[in-house]
């Protein structure tokens, strides 16, 4: 059975850090790997993505320039975390991503449902997203 326990860090090497992100080099012994093996991986902070629906049932999305792909995307309502936090923080940074960048506010007889993490890139990036439906009112 694999588990974290399983997983040896040999050695990590810090390259970059601010307040967003760190940048790490570690070597690391997996299950399936008796040697270990450098990886090199961008540590960021939770985020939640907001799959905001209008009383019609439509998604709402956002246009956000994206300088990296250097594209404007459409894209869910998002943010980052500023810390670790419980479901109810979550909820909050949801509802906040939500009013800041689509001016909705959740329906009176709206609700949030935790839906469960996911990685959009687990390859270099340890970030899990958070994903919050709401139900909302303009």
């Amino acid at each position: 059975m694999e588990t974290p326990d399983n997983w040896t860090t040999i050695s990590s090497e810090a390259h970059f850090a601010d307040d967003h992100l760190s940048v790490v080099t570690e070597r690391v012994r997996t299950p399936h790997r008796a040697e270990a093996h450098a990886w090199t991986i961008v540590r960021r902070k939770s985020a939640v993505v907001v799959a905001a629906m209008t009383a019609k049932g439509n998604f709402v999305l956002i246009r956000q320039e994206r300088i990296p792909i250097r594209k404007a995307i459409w894209e869910m309502p998002a943010g980052q975390v500023d810390q670790l936090c419980d479901f109810g923080s979550f909820r909050d940074v949801a509802l906040r991503e939500l009013r800041e960048e689509t001016g909705y506010e959740l329906a009176p007889d709206g609700e949030t449902i935790f839906l469960g993490d996911f990685f959009s890139s687990p390859v270099p990036s340890s970030a899990p997203f958070n994903i919050t439906p709401i139900t909302m009112r303009k």
